[in-house]
């Protein structure tokens, strides 16, 4: 999806078509010459779509707003639909969706403002029927089970043991979401730890609660930096004692690597010469993470963090966002790769014409970022410079510290 962009210099445009947010979008009687925010195109002959300030074509809007609420109502990670760093309401743009999209959104929307802990989901099997006659002569195909997977209501809501689900028109507990034969009355029994995939294992090494109260769904975590960030509600966390973790949170107490108290784990500040940091890259009941993939991890996880971010810098439109935007993808899919030839004998990175051809696009990606983009985003330059010595294949021991050290202080920062 590309990035939404507005010119600064443009400003006065965009108010050509203003818009009182949340009404619905009604479209100018007649069309107006505007530049278009996200492409910088000068359109004539179309109508404008108004986004906040901004004046969109409808192309634009399109592939870059619509898009959106396409992906949203799909994966709760994409909402709410964002430009820049406001919200945006669905029934501003009513006349770009059709109804029955409009009335999925709602429920859809409802859904989501529900503590993910209280809300109900069907649990039942049921059997999908092929649009083909299954039993029909010479048919290939024959019905399926699944889950129901239905969103049935607010757990809070339900004045009874049992609902009925909407959308098998089975029978279920209220509270826990287990299958019901027809029983119009039921008690729940305590949960046992055969029942919970949990029950045996233990908060802060092999699980973790995303500490956000209207969230408090379950993790897990394989290996890799203690620092996570939940899937459903995107809050941080420590992965090891499950809190919200302060710029120093890793210099004592939780380790950043590894399970606390052991031998091995990695704090942001290990008190013993930099030179011996190599011999403590190991984490419990895994395979030695080489200095490579501990930057390759790092360089990844601020790429991350500066794509959040773009879409909330103070001047959402700011030329330099849309290059970096591009630049951060590049980047993060050539670290990927790089990452599979450390573990895969044999497989060549820098002999490989893909590759060289992404490394190719990088560098001019890096050259449209521009002065005013690094500024913005100031752990970038540090980026490139630990890619350009990975694709040059001159790291040394003590650059790879030095770059794990700069990026994990960014990464504190903020920066």
């Amino acid at each position: 999806m590309p990035a939404i962009t507005r010119s600064t210099t443009r400003r006065a445009l965009a108010d050509i078509t203003p818009v009182v947010q949340g009404q619905p979008y009604q479209p100018p009687s007649n069309s107006t010459m505007f530049t278009c925010a996200t492409c910088w195109d000068e359109m004539s002959g179309e109508v404008a779509v108004t986004v906040g300030r901004d004046s969109l074509c409808e192309k634009c809007f399109t592939n870059g707003i619509k898009a959106q609420f396409l992906d949203a109502i799909k994966d709760e990670t994409k909402y709410p639909v964002k430009y820049g760093a406001n919200n945006i309401n669905i029934h501003d743009y009513e006349s770009f969706f059709t109804k029955r999209f409009l009335e999925e959104w709602a429920t859809k929307e409802k859904e989501y403002q529900i503590p993910m802990q209280e809300r109900l989901y069907c649990n039942r099997i049921i059997f999908i029927i092929p649009a083909e006659d299954p039993f029909a002569p010479g048919s290939s195909t024959a019905a399926s089970k699944a889950v129901c997977g239905h969103f049935v209501g607010d757990k809070r809501g339900c004045l009874s043991d049992v609902t009925v689900c909407n959308g098998c028109t089975g029978h279920l507990c209220s509270k826990r979401s287990e299958p019901l034969d027809g029983a119009k009355t039921h008690k729940c029994k305590k949960l046992t730890e055969e029942e919970d995939p949990f029950g045996k294992m233990t908060r802060g090494v092999d699980y973790q609660i995303c500490p956000n109260e209207s969230c408090k769904i379950k993790m897990m975590l394989w290996d890799g930096c203690n620092s996570i960030r939940c899937h459903a509600c995107r809050t941080s966390l420590c992965f090891v004692c499950g809190k919200q973790p302060a710029p120093d949170h890793f210099s004592k107490g939780c380790p950043r690597f590894g399970k606390k108290g052991d031998s091995r784990a990695i704090h942001d500040d290990v008190a013993r010469p930099m030179h011996d940091f190599g011999d403590m890259l190991q984490i419990p009941g895994q395979a030695a993470v080489s200095l490579e993939e501990r930057l390759v991890d790092a360089l990844v996880m601020q790429l991350e963090e500066i794509h959040e971010r773009i879409f909330a810098v103070p001047d959402p439109g700011n030329p330099a966002v849309n290059p970096v935007h591009d630049l951060t993808h590049s980047i993060t899919d050539q670290l990927q790769r790089f990452r599979t030839t450390l573990i895969t004998p044999g497989r060549s990175f820098r002999g490989s014409r893909r590759f060289q051809d992404v490394d190719r696009a990088i560098t001019t990606a890096a050259a449209r970022v521009g002065e005013e983009g690094f500024q913005l985003f100031p752990g970038l330059s540090l980026i490139i410079a630990s890619y350009r010595q990975i694709w040059a294949d001159v790291l040394t021991e003590d650059s790879m510290i030095s770059a794990i050290r700069q990026i994990e202080e960014l990464a504190d920062r903020g920066a």
